[in-house]
């Protein structure tokens, strides 16, 4: 639950990422054992109804988006 409570700390950042959480939601409400897994589907992730929405909303409003840099940039600055 951490790790979902993460998305709300990149802003507007993370709203490319709301399409996933409402069909993790929506996989939680109406589970399909039959159904293949999406390939990189976060298994370790407790899905929490009332969780996932209030992240969902936070993310909806947020407007304010975090300058954001690079895996290797941030690499580089731990060199130093």
């Amino acid at each position: 639950a951490r790790r979902l409570a993460l998305f709300t700390s990149f802003g507007a950042n993370a709203k490319p990422y709301l399409p996933r959480l409402r069909a993790a939601l929506e996989q939680d409400l109406n589970p399909d054992p039959n159904a293949e897994e999406e390939e990189a589907f976060t298994k370790d992730v407790s899905l929490n109804k009332a969780e996932i929405e209030k992240v969902m909303q936070e993310i909806e409003g947020a407007t304010k988006r975090r300058e954001m840099i690079s895996l290797e940039e941030a690499i580089a600055a731990g060199k130093n």
